[in-house]
């Protein structure tokens, strides 16, 4: 959503690397079969959330 496929494949490498601590920028981890109602409709309706985690099954 608005970035390029090689900046979104490298910020996904920063994170399963976890070379840079990204807990201070993240506003909230939601699930991905909650990327609707948590991800979207909070990133809409609450001006506090900036950067929403979606936490994917199978990882670390």
């Amino acid at each position: 959503m608005g970035y390029e496929p090689a900046t979104f494949k490298k910020s996904v490498e920063v994170l399963m690397d976890e070379s840079i601590n990204v807990e201070p920028i993240m506003t909230k981890k939601i699930q991905l079969e909650d990327i609707v109602e948590e991800g979207f409709h909070s990133l809409s309706n609450d001006l506090n959330q900036a950067k929403i985690l979606i936490e994917l099954s199978g990882g670390k």
